[in-house]
């Protein structure tokens, strides 16, 4: 009986041990995936600053739908340098310590969610650029100024479906290299969860 009680307890000891050792490793994972919606803000920030300041000088130097093309630019990724800059603000403020498997779960889950849904955005987007050329065709009064806008809704519109397709395959991979094998070894069962390890 004795041996039986100190064979549970070692078993205990054991299993507590291991999903103990896993929260620093969640919160690399953690961290790592955090590091890649950072560069990815970078990217759309820079682009969006190489967009100001070629759509403010453009919009002054030009004419015709070249002038509200530029313009159009400008305005856009004044919109875009907003969300790379408060996603990088908020990112420097997020805590990663004890992240829990649920935590990583959640995490890969949003940012897959967010990058998604944000590429079928830019579809409308270019959709949109598109519908304004054609009124361009048909409206002399304002022809210049819808062609230049839908040419750039176009441009902005498949630069950040780019963005938006390659930050979700980027997380989707990291999800499936690091988040599907840790939930292979949890078990859910009417009795509660475990945690299958070998050993």
């Amino acid at each position: 009986m004795k041996k039986n009680i100190s064979i549970v307890f070692l078993l205990h000891f054991i299993i507590s041990h291991i999903l103990f050792a896993q929260e620093p490793f969640f919160d690399k994972i953690s961290q790592e995936s955090i590091e890649v919606n950072k560069k990815g803000m970078v990217v759309l920030g820079s682009w969006a600053v190489a967009n100001i300041g070629t759509g403010i000088y453009g919009s002054l130097s030009s004419e015709g739908a070249n002038k509200y093309f530029h313009e159009m630019n400008a305005i856009w990724n004044g919109v875009n340098l907003g969300i790379a800059g408060f996603s990088l603000l908020a990112y420097a403020n997020t805590s990663i310590e004890n992240t829990t498997l649920a935590d990583l779960v959640k995490q890969q889950h949003g940012s897959e969610t967010a990058f998604i849904v944000n590429a079928g955005l830019d579809v409308g987007y270019m959709a949109f650029g598109l519908y304004l050329r054609e009124l361009s065709l048909n409206n002399s009064g304002n022809a210049a100024r819808w062609k230049g806008y839908g040419n750039s809704i176009l441009l902005q519109g498949g630069f950040l479906f780019v963005f938006d397709v390659v930050m979700y395959g980027l997380q989707r991979s990291r999800t499936k290299q690091y988040v599907y094998p840790l939930l292979e070894k949890v078990s859910i069962t009417p009795a509660g969860m475990s945690f299958k390890h070998n050993f």
